[in-house]
């Protein structure tokens, strides 16, 4: 093995060698790549070496690039002395959602990623914000981008996101009511057999070929399992937020848990009528497993009991929160739209003074339905944010421009 490894590595830094020589050789030479680099650096090529076959090759390098090349283990004076390329013209610099994640896995700092976003000007729309959030983008990331940066949240349907999150949840139930019908099963058989083993019908040996069949069987099913599992984790914690999601959140993960340790119990089971594991071992797999699903129990509880919850719509993101005031025809207009969902409405015309309070919920980006205090009347107002400091809205025809106070 050694020898055909050595011959192997040699017969790369052959054809790397032949690769740099054809490429001095030739009338124009390729422009080398950040792998070809990488490359050169893992067959131990001098940084000088290198860094004259990336000047003679016209090669330039961007960050992204430069990043790379950091997280392959060249230091800082090798970067500064590479070709940087050229500042890219105002649309090139817009970040993309895969300019952002690449930094991200590349280990830059959220707080670099943001300056970035900032001097780039750049401006994602709500289906790339959520992209920023299932890529990983903390909270926190997206509260720092600047409010003319942070488009509107898309509207939400919550009671459509908590019958999914509910979907999710019921699923995951029967991942666990199907995983413990295996594991009775596999038990059962093993069961079988050593009773087998006891009365002298089977061997030691064929005992032993029993289980791993028993095992091998359910193998498949436990693999897809785990897989539909993990798929179900980023489903749930994809949701917005709901007073239950918390909780799911915990049970997908107990799931992922439990569905593991009854694995690693019925391979114990086997390993201990092999003679290679101590019972000591699989009495323990299988207490750690029971501890497992009474967590994943009381959390599947606690989301039963969270779901009765009332569903609340969450505001606090809708830009057109806030306090409005606008001067039209000898009136003043005074607006406040609160996050928690009520409203005072002020109206002021010399000595006819009007003073309105009630509740608001958002329909849309351009509408929004308002109970008056007192009120059964559910009426849908045109109110839409044109700029961050702008809200029109319409009533009987007449359009008003709030300003933000």
């Amino acid at each position: 093995m050694k020898t055909k490894r050595t011959t192997i590595i040699g017969v790369a830094v052959c054809i790397a060698l032949a690769r740099v020589a054809c490429s001095a050789t030739a009338p124009e030479a390729r422009k080398l790549t950040v792998e070809d680099v990488l490359t050169l650096k893992e067959l131990s090529f001098s940084e000088a070496g290198i860094l004259k076959r990336i000047t003679d090759s016209g090669t330039t390098f961007g960050d992204e690039d430069i990043q790379k090349l950091k997280q392959g283990g060249f230091g800082d004076e090798f970067i500064a002395k590479l070709p940087k390329a050229e500042t890219p013209g105002e649309e090139q610099k817009k970040l993309t959602v895969e300019n952002v994640l690449l930094l991200k896995q590349l280990g830059v700092a959220e707080e670099k990623i943001i300056e970035k976003v900032k001097a780039s000007g750049t401006v994602f729309t709500p289906e790339e914000v959520q992209k920023l959030k299932d890529g990983g983008m903390s909270d926190e990331f997206l509260g720092k981008l600047a409010p003319q940066e942070r488009p509107e949240a898309p509207d939400i349907d919550l009671e459509a996101a908590r019958e999914k999150l509910r979907s999710n949840i019921a699923e995951l139930k029967k991942l666990v009511d199907v995983a413990d019908a295996a594991m009775e099963q596999f038990d059962k058989s093993t069961k079988k057999l050593q009773s087998f083993r006891e009365a002298g019908v089977v061997s030691q040996e064929e005992l032993v070929q029993g289980m791993e069949k028993a095992l091998e069987r359910q193998v498949a099913a436990s693999d897809e399992s785990v897989a539909r599992a993990k798929e179900l984790e980023k489903a749930v914690a994809a949701r917005p937020s709901l007073p239950e999601k918390n909780a799911a959140t915990e049970m997908a993960s107990r799931v992922l848990e439990y569905l593991e340790a009854l694995r690693k119990t019925r391979e114990l089971a086997v390993g201990v009528a092999k003679g290679e594991k101590e019972k000591s071992e699989l009495d323990s797999s299988r207490t750690a497993a029971g501890d497992v699903k009474t967590k994943l129990s009381a959390s599947h509880s606690r989301y039963l009991t969270a779901a009765k919850k009332k569903t609340k719509d969450n505001l606090a993101s809708d830009g057109r929160t806030g306090t409005w005031h606008v001067d039209a025809a000898g009136a003043a207009v005074d607006l406040e739209l609160r996050a928690d969902g009520t409203y005072t409405w002020h109206y002021k015309a010399g000595d006819d003074v009007e003073d309105l309070q009630g509740t608001w919920k958002r329909v849309n980006s351009s509408k929004i339905q308002v109970t008056e205090k007192g009120s059964r009347a559910k009426n849908l107002v045109p109110c839409e944010l044109i700029d961050r400091d702008t809200l029109q809205i319409i009533l009987q025809g007449v359009v008003l421009e709030f300003k933000r106070k």
